[in-house]
C-alpha cells in the first residue's frame, strides 16, 4: 500500500513537472526577427503638407516713365544708365528723358505765378477801394438828413399840401376877412338899418370864425401882424410857397443821389469781390501748374526705388517714348517665393500666415523658413485632379546668415548633392549613428522627404525631423537662391509636443488591430497600441506603450499611418495628416 502511495506521489509529481518544463520550454525568449530596436520616447511631433514648386523672385518691378509728350514736341530718352544684370542701389538713376521741353515748361509757369500775383495783389486794390466808396455813401446819407431837416424845419406841423394850397388860401381869406370887416364897420357908422346889421353882423362872425382859421393856420411862428403889417400878404406866400418847394427838391435831389451812391458803391463791391476771387482762382491753377510741371520734371528721370538688379533694358538714347512706355525691371535678389499645388484633401488645413520650410533641391541638406502669403481662391482642375495654387514667401538668407553668425555656426562648406556632410560624417565617427543610418538620411532627404533615419528614436527638439531649423540648416558662405531652382515646401498643420512616438516602421496592422512587437526580458511581445497623429516618419501612441520600452523595427514592417490618425497620405507631390 505504502509502495503504491510512492508510486503515485512520483507519478503525480513527474505528471506535474513534465507540462510545467513544457511551458517554460514554450516560453523561452524567441530570437528577435532581424532588424533595429528603437526605444519609446516622449517628444515634439510635426504634421506638415509638403508640394513641390519652383522658386521666383518675389518683388519685381517695372520701372516706366510716367509722363507722356505731344505730337509736336514727343519726349525722347536722352540716356540709359544701366545694363541687364546691373546691381544698383535704392536711389540710383535707371534713365532720363531729354528735359528741354520740360524745363521751358516749368520757367513759363513760374512766371504765370508771377503774373497772377500782382493780379492777385491788384484785386485787394480793387476791393479796398470799393470798400472806401462806402465814405462817399455816408456823405450823401448826411447831406439827405440835412434836406430833410430844413424841409422839416420850414413845414412843421404841416405836410406839403397844408402850405402849398391851405395856407395861400388862408392867407386870402383873412386878406378878405380884414376888408370886409372894414366895409361893415363903416356901414354900421352910417347909421344903417337893423336888416343890413343883422347882415353885417352875421358876415362879421363869418369874418373872425375865418379869421380865427387862418391864424391856427399861420400859428407856425408867422403871425398875423405881419401880413397884415405889409399889406400884401398874397405876395408873401408865394415866396413862402417857392421857398418850401425848393427845399423840397433839395430833399429829393439828395435822395436820388444816395440811391445812386448805394447802388454804384454795391455794384463796385461786388464787382472788386469777384475780380479778386478770380485773381485767387487764377493764382492756385498757376502754381498747380507750376508743381504739375516741377513733377513732370522728376518723372523725367526714373530712380531705382529698392536696391537690387536689373533683368530687362528695355528703351536706349534716343527713342521716342510715352506714358508707360517701361525702361527697365527691377528685382530684389533677397526675396523669393515658390508656388506649388496642393490638393483639395489638405487646401482646408492651410491659411494665410502660416509657418513653412523651403528645402532646395541642389542643397537638400538646408531647410530655409518661410511662411504663406496666398491661398488661391479658385482652383486649378486638370484631369479632374483638383488643385489649389498655394505661394509661400521666403525668409532673406541674409537674416538667416546674419542668426548664424550671432549664434557661433560656422558656415557650411557647401556639399555638393550627393556628398556626405562633414556633421553626418563626424557622427559616425563618434559611433552616434552608423553608416547606414546615415545613407538613409541621405536618401531621405534628396527625396525631398527628411526625417530621421529609422532606429533613431522620436523626433525631439534637436532632431531634424522635428525642428526645421536644425543643426544641418547650416548655409555656406556662397549659398545664393536663384529664380527656377526646384523647391520642397513644407507647411506645418499639427504638433504635439511632450507625446510618446515610435517609428512608423515599427507599426504593424494585422485584422483590424494595430500593434507593435515590443522586446521585452529577451522576449518578443506583440503589444496592441492606439495612435495618434503622425507625420512620414513617427507615429504618436495614446495607449499601450510606456517610455523607454523597447520596440522592433523590421524591414518589412509597412510604414503606412493607422487607422488611430495622423498619417500622410499621398498626392503628387503631396502628403498631409488624416
Amino acid at each position: 500500500m505504502k509502495i503504491l502511495k510512492i508510486v503515485l506521489t512520483i507519478l503525480v509529481i513527474g505528471g506535474l513537472a513534465i507540462p510545467a518544463a513544457s511551458c517554460t520550454s514554450e516560453s523561452e525568449a524567441t530570437p528577435a526577427p532581424e532588424g533595429q530596436v528603437v526605444k519609446v520616447q516622449r517628444g515634439k511631433l510635426m504634421v506638415d503638407i509638403t508640394a513641390s514648386g519652383n522658386l521666383a523672385l518675389s518683388l519685381k518691378e517695372d520701372l516706366a516713365f510716367e509722363i507722356s509728350g505731344t505730337q509736336q514736341e514727343p519726349l525722347t530718352v536722352e540716356e540709359v544708365l544701366v545694363e541687364a544684370g546691373d546691381t544698383v542701389e535704392k536711389g540710383q538713376v535707371i534713365a532720363r528723358l531729354d528735359t528741354t521741353s520740360l524745363e521751358e515748361k516749368v520757367t513759363a509757369q513760374e512766371q504765370a505765378v508771377k503774373t497772377a500775383e500782382l493780379n492777385l495783389r491788384t484785386g485787394e486794390i480793387g476791393l479796398q477801394d470799393a470798400k472806401d466808396a462806402e465814405k462817399t455813401v455816408k456823405t450823401t446819407q448826411i447831406d439827405l438828413e440835412n434836406a430833410i431837416d430844413n424841409y422839416r424845419e420850414i413845414t412843421y406841423p404841416y405836410d406839403y399840401v397844408t402850405f402849398a394850397f391851405s395856407v395861400p388860401e388862408a392867407i386870402t381869406a383873412v386878406h378878405n376877412a380884414s376888408l370886409q370887416l372894414e366895409d361893415v364897420q363903416a356901414g354900421m357908422t352910417a347909421g344903417s338899418g337893423t336888416e343890413e346889421f343883422s347882415k353885417a353882423w352875421l358876415q362879421l362872425v363869418l369874418a373872425r370864425e375865418n379869421l380865427t382859421l387862418a391864424w391856427e393856420r399861420l400859428s407856425r411862428g408867422i403871425g398875423v401882424d405881419q401880413f397884415v403889417e405889409y399889406g400884401s400878404t398874397a405876395l408873401w406866400a408865394v415866396e413862402d410857397f417857392w421857398t418850401l418847394r425848393n427845399t423840397q427838391l433839395t430833399m429829393e435831389k439828395a435822395q436820388i443821389t444816395l440811391e445812386k451812391a448805394e447802388d454804384s458803391f454795391k455794384s463796385g463791391l461786388a464787382k472788386a469781390e469777384v475780380a479778386l476771387a478770380k485773381a485767387k482762382q487764377s493764382l492756385e491753377e498757376a502754381r498747380d501748374d507750376l508743381q504739375d510741371a516741377k513733377e513732370d520734371l522728376e518723372k523725367a528721370v526714373i530712380v531705382a526705388p529698392f536696391a537690387g538688379f536689373i533683368t530687362v533694358v528695355s528703351v536706349e538714347g534716343g527713342d521716342e517714348v510715352a506714358r508707360g512706355t517701361v525702361a527697365a525691371q527691377l528685382a530684389d535678389p533677397g526675396k523669393f517665393e515658390a508656388e506649388v499645388m496642393v490638393g483639395e484633401m489638405d487646401i482646408l488645413q492651410l491659411k494665410v500666415g502660416d509657418t513653412a520650410t523651403v528645402k532646395v533641391d541642389a542643397l537638400p541638406t538646408v531647410n530655409i523658413p518661410a511662411k504663406v502669403t496666398h491661398i488661391a481662391p479658385t482652383a486649378t482642375i486638370q484631369s479632374g485632379v483638383v488643385n489649389y495654387t498655394v505661394k509661400v514667401e521666403i525668409q532673406s538668407l541674409e537674416t538667416i546668415q546674419q542668426r548664424q553668425t550671432a549664434a557661433g555656426q560656422p558656415a557650411a562648406q557647401g556639399a555638393q548633392p550627393g556628398q556626405m556632410p562633414e556633421r553626418l560624417k563626424q557622427a559616425i565617427e563618434e559611433g552616434r549613428i552608423t553608416q547606414e543610418q546615415a545613407e538613409e538620411m541621405m536618401e531621405r532627404r534628396q527625396q525631398g522627404q527628411g526625417g530621421q533615419p529609422s532606429g533613431q528614436g522620436p523626433p525631439t527638439e534637436q532632431s531634424p525631423q522635428s525642428t526645421p531649423q536644425a543643426s544641418l540648416q547650416t548655409l555656406p558662405e556662397d549659398f545664393q537662391l536663384r529664380e527656377g531652382l526646384t523647391v520642397t515646401v513644407s507647411v506645418q498643420v499639427d504638433e504635439r509636443n511632450n507625446v510618446l512616438t515610435v517609428p512608423n516602421r515599427a507599426i504593424k496592422r494585422e485584422d483590424g488591430e494595430t500593434y507593435v512587437q515590443v522586446r521585452e526580458n529577451g522576449a518578443i511581445d506583440k503589444r496592441p497600441i492606439k495612435t495618434g497623429i503622425s507625420n512620414f516618419t513617427h507615429t504618436e501612441v495614446t495607449e499601450g506603450l510606456d517610455e523607454g520600452e523597447e520596440v522592433i523595427i523590421t524591414a518589412t514592417t509597412s510604414s503606412t499611418p493607422t487607422s488611430g490618425g495622423g498619417g500622410m497620405s499621398f498626392l503628387p507631390g503631396i502628403r498631409r495628416p488624416r
